[in-house]
């Protein structure tokens, strides 16, 4: 298997958290190289293009931009450093929740965020562009610090612990403090607006209320029933077998989904006796 193959493989078969970062990685490869060939004059052009602009007249040439703008970033050191904390806290958030759920919170800091410097382009004076994935790292930070304030974690430049709570705070306290020094600049606002939007929905999804996740659920594409994974041949070699592990995991998580939303006599014969061969 050749590299490429191997990384059309880890797509496939990768959870939301890789398949982002491998999205962002490439959108930000591939604007680059046609930068440099066709733009040379102006290297940062596409990005422009995908880029929220703070002017309702210039989103609604480009409303695409409310869903591209994380993957407009063309700082290459800010692209490093945010898709590492985003790995770190979608992991984390996969820790305690399904992927599902996880898209459900990628939406609300996406949307969320644009919605937010929309809004305070009508506030504040400036002509900015609202790009990168920070609006969505402090959604999903403050999700998990509203289901776990006292998590402990450990940083990798320090030896000790801290409770996320107090991480998330100081972050807040700096965006503050950043925007007091140039109000002229309210992007941080946008990220101290996505923490409450992800703080106040997790509170809701806690007890059951998750309307936007069925928005999201509309948008998912439904994936034909594989009939491979009731046949259980031997795989031919280790790829092969791969595959198979993984989709019968995927299978068996769309039954125990299924279960919980609609209750064990709601599967079919099939779905049944997949399920009874696996618990065996």
């Amino acid at each position: 298997m050749n590299i490429l193959q191997d990384l059309v493989y880890k797509f496939k078969n990768g959870d939301w958290v890789f398949k982002i970062i491998f999205f962002s990685i490439f959108t930000s490869f591939l604007f680059n190289i046609i930068g440099f060939f066709f733009f040379s004059d102006n290297k940062n052009f596409l990005f422009s293009l995908f880029s929220l602009p703070s002017t309702f007249e210039l989103f609604l040439k480009f409303p695409f931009s409310l869903v591209a703008y994380p993957f407009a970033s063309n700082n290459i050191i800010d692209l490093i450093f945010t898709l590492f904390a985003f790995h770190y806290l979608g992991k984390l958030f996969l820790t305690y929740f399904r992927e599902k759920d996880l898209l459900t919170f990628l939406f609300i800091g996406t949307i969320g965020g644009g919605v937010l410097f929309l809004i305070l382009s009508l506030l504040f004076e400036g002509n900015l562009f609202l790009v990168g994935f920070r609006p969505i790292l402090f959604c999903l930070l403050f999700a998990v610090i509203a289901y776990q304030p006292k998590l402990n974690i450990r940083l990798f430049f320090v030896s000790f612990s801290f409770q996320l709570q107090f991480v998330g705070y100081f972050l807040l306290f700096l965006e503050l403090f950043f925007w007091s020094f140039n109000r002229s600049d309210y992007s941080p606002l946008v990220q101290i607006g996505t923490s409450a939007l992800g703080y106040f929905y997790m509170k809701q999804f806690e007890i059951g209320n998750d309307f936007i996740g069925t928005i999201v659920d509309k948008f998912k594409i439904q994936k034909k029933s594989s009939t491979k994974i009731y046949d259980l041949k031997p795989p031919r070699d280790d790829y092969e077998y791969q595959d198979y592990k993984v989709d019968k995991q995927k299978k068996l998580n769309e039954i125990l989904e299924k279960i919980s939303e609609k209750g064990y006599d709601n599967l079919t014969k099939a779905e049944k006796e997949f399920l009874f061969k696996a618990s065996r």
